[in-house]
């Protein structure tokens, strides 16, 4: 599962796959149902998916990846506990998920988001190999004309 050119926009619901890139800005396309595409401006606040981690209690934080290949396997072995269930049945699926992470610094909105995160990547790119996936073009800025 490829999550480098997936991102989390900062007061936007859901995930964007990103489409293009130039020095001041992001062209992305959202990846659940609607496909809408828009611009992403320097000023707001962005968070790509391969570069988040989870807090743990040791030194070595678990990246967001390794999370989401453990749901995959607890998921083709039965189900997911939904962001909607109890609270006390997703600390325990985290501790399957996340082993290590640390309960005080890791909050159940924490665990609710990631859990909505696995669904909207994997029905994206269910089975697709990372090489697969299309890479990010890059925009050439061309120079103002005076």
């Amino acid at each position: 599962m490829d999550l480098k050119e997936i991102i989390s926009i900062s007061g936007r619901p859901g995930l964007y796959k990103v489409i293009a890139r130039s020095a001041k800005n992001f062209i992305v396309e959202s990846i659940e149902g609607d496909k809408t595409r828009l611009s992403v401006n320097a000023t707001q606040q962005v968070a790509i998916l391969d570069e988040i981690t989870v807090y743990t209690t040791t030194e070595e934080n678990i990246p967001l990846k390794t999370i989401f290949e453990n749901m995959a396997k607890r998921k083709s072995e039965g189900s997911l506990p939904s962001p909607k269930d109890n609270p006390v049945d997703i600390r325990d699926f985290f501790k399957f998920a996340a082993p290590g992470y640390d309960p005080d610094r890791v909050y159940i909105s924490d665990m609710k988001k990631m859990l909505k995160w696995f669904e909207i990547v994997s029905s994206f790119q269910p089975d697709e190999p990372a090489e697969e996936l299309p890479a990010a073009t890059e925009i050439e800025e061309k120079p103002e004309e005076a």
